[in-house]
């Protein structure tokens, strides 16, 4: 690109974002949409509770790509009854030289808007007695958890597993998703997870002391919205989320005892050529198994490991099914949810095992009734 040409493209995307931001109304309208052609852009906007309550007879309000095909684009409009806004900027948008890719438009935009993700794979970690220790200590947890959660992304993709993680914290812990889609990048998310997990367990091992925080940690796929929190008089850069998956994670592990790990219970319908059967959460283990293999025979911050086992507790059977323990948790407002236990036993060349996760004998005070769940799975 021309330095020539840098400036025009800088302010065009400035006037983008200065008309965007305009039209938002310091988030008063949400942004539902835009389209181009050439150095033209048409952008909808409406009142914020009125695109809301649009989202269950309209769902694409807020499903799919913000950039929108003329007939989508016209369809919005006509639906919310709303004209869209057009200004025009300097420089073309395209993807030839000296034009404003449409993805970065995009990304401008979308902090003006509001997203559902029907199926996504998130984490969700919470520091056990975070409350009974000092500021300073809670501090030194908080920055241990989150080294915990970047060495799991160095790792991935020293495995060849690329992630792009995002995560927003709960005052005493974290949230964690994949930005990318797709039950492959969730399988990726619990390759994740359990790395995180194995780096906590290794460090509180290692005689770091109680800056090393105790967990409670869970993990499930399921649907949430996506906005962008406003700083000032701007929406940030990076996005919060919010919906059924975050609140079943919190209300599961809110009543799960120190050092305990829940597996959420799903159905993850198919999104890829040859998946035919949707996964529930055997299934989805059985699936992620070749990515949690990547990482068994490396380095875990300072400690050599092996082979990682991943299971839920209960007794296996053969004869090509799986029978498993269950827990059902009402949570404080009447709500049933349900989840697995999970066990990770992680085998070192020169010293123990390191077992991560509680046995089904060791969860008395686990506030939840177990059951069983079978599985059949045929042809094995």
């Amino acid at each position: 690109m021309s330095s020539s040409h840098r400036p025009t493209i800088r302010t065009s995307l400035q006037t983008i974002d200065s008309s965007v931001n305009a039209l938002w109304a310091f988030g008063r309208n949400t942004v539902v949409g835009w389209r181009h052609e050439a150095n033209r852009i048409q952008v909808l906007a409406a009142p914020t509770p009125t695109v809301i309550a649009a989202f269950e007879a309209f769902p694409r309000v807020f499903r799919g790509r913000r950039r929108l095909g003329k007939g989508t684009f016209e369809q919005l409009s006509r639906h919310l009854g709303i004209e869209p806004a057009e200004f025009c900027v300097p420089a073309m948008i395209g993807t030839g030289s000296w034009e404003i890719d449409p993805d970065t438009v995009d990304n401008l935009i979308r902090r003006y808007t509001i997203s559902y993700t029907q199926h996504r794979a998130v984490m969700l970690f919470d520091i056990v007695g975070f409350s009974r220790v000092s500021p300073l200590e809670q501090l030194a947890q908080l920055n241990s958890l989150e080294l915990a959660i970047n060495f799991a992304t160095k790792r991935l993709a020293d495995v060849g597993i690329r992630t792009d993680f995002a995560r927003s914290t709960t005052g005493d812990g974290f949230y964690v998703w994949n930005r990318a889609k797709g039950w492959r990048h969730d399988a990726n998310t619990l390759a994740a997870f359990i790395l995180i997990v194995a780096q906590n367990a290794i460090d509180r091992r290692s005689g770091l002391g109680r800056g090393v925080p105790a967990l409670r940690s869970a993990f499930s796929i399921g649907s949430h919205f996506s906005y962008h929190q406003v700083e000032g008089l701007t929406p940030r850069g990076y996005e919060y989320i919010v919906g059924d998956v975050t609140i079943a994670l919190a209300r599961i592990l809110q009543v799960a005892v120190g050092g305990q790990i829940l597996f959420g219970n799903f159905v993850r319908p198919p999104d890829t050529p040859g998946q035919s059967r949707p996964l529930d959460p055997i299934l989805f283990l059985a699936a992620a198994e070749a990515r949690i293999q990547k990482l068994g025979r490396s380095d875990v911050g300072n400690a050599r490991i092996g082979d990682i086992r991943v299971s839920f507790t209960g007794s296996q059977c053969d004869g090509g099914a799986y029978d498993v323990s269950i827990y059902r948790i009402i949570d404080k407002h009447g709500v049933e949810h349900s989840a697995f236990n999970l066990k990770i036993t992680i085998e070192r060349p020169a010293a123990p095992a390191i077992q991560l996760g509680k046995l089904d004998g060791e969860l008395a005070d686990f506030a939840a009734e177990a059951a069983r769940y079978r599985l059949d799975l045929p042809g094995r």
